[in-house]
């Protein structure tokens, strides 16, 4: 690793992979080691505490390892704040390619978490509402903690027929997460989020599964309405982790390829 910087393949390094989070170090690892068989590969560590600080680090990233203008490739948060940073950037943006984004609209949000816990046992939604009030609750170290298994059950709660995986998250930082979302949501609430669409001038693939509960017709729309040239892909049997869906890993990767070449 260089500097929060982990690269992947070979110069030259025309791939950004963005975790997700915020704070989801390591999240992007598995994906950029996949590309790099093709692509050489950027993996940048967001760590700022503020999503300005998110944007600059990204940024930063760019421009030190990378070759612009680039694919950006992001995933959930990562795949939200891409969105913003073609829009503000793109001069450095030649494509973007958005993996199972949170919404970028208020509407839509409440149901996430309803369709959620609809899908687990009674165990299940006793231990993740268990989770959530240990999370809140705790402090210093016990929160780290608490928000790494916080973490790991929502994973697991959102995906659809995954493969047996390690825990991938590398930095546990419970502030960051809090004070970037804070910025995020204020953004998304507002309508500004989705409004940083005008200024994308590149091409877009989205890809979404069927399964994630952050509803894909919901950032469709979104798309719909500020995005000029997009691509959406809904794949079936995938939850908000394609790349270890066992059913949905194969044309998860196909059609990254395809959309590079």
């Amino acid at each position: 690793m260089l500097n929060n910087v982990r690269l992947h393949g070979q110069a030259p390094f025309t791939l950004v992979a963005v975790h997700g989070g915020p704070g989801g170090v390591g999240e992007a690892r598995p994906f950029a080691e996949e590309l790099s068989k093709e692509f050489g590969v950027v993996e940048p560590y967001l760590l700022s505490e503020s999503l300005e600080g998110q944007i600059d680090d990204l940024r930063t990233a760019i421009g030190r390892y990378a070759d612009a203008p680039v694919t950006l490739i992001g995933h959930s948060y990562g795949a939200m704040l891409c969105y913003m940073f073609a829009a503000r950037f793109p001069e450095l943006v030649e494509k973007l390619i958005m993996i199972s984004s949170g919404l970028l609209e208020k509407n839509g949000v409440a149901r996430i978490n309803k369709l959620r816990m609809s899908r687990l046992s009674d165990a299940g939604k006793k231990e993740l509402r268990k989770a959530r009030d240990e999370y809140q609750s705790a402090i210093g170290k016990a929160k780290n903690l608490a928000f790494a298994n916080l973490f790991t059950l929502v994973q697991q709660a959102d995906a659809y027929d995954p493969l047996p995986h390690p825990n991938d998250l590398e930095v546990v930082r419970p502030a960051l997460y809090e004070s970037v979302w804070k910025d995020v949501l204020s953004l998304r609430d507002s309508g500004e989020l989705a409004a940083y669409g005008r200024g994308i001038k590149c091409p877009v693939l989205v890809i979404h599964g069927a399964y994630d509960p952050r509803s894909a017709s919901a950032i469709q729309h979104s798309l719909d309405k500020h995005v000029k040239d997009f691509r959406f892909i809904l794949l079936q049997k995938c939850g908000h982790y394609p790349w270890y869906e066992k059913q949905a890993r194969a044309t998860f990767y196909a059609e990254i390829v395809k959309n590079l070449v």
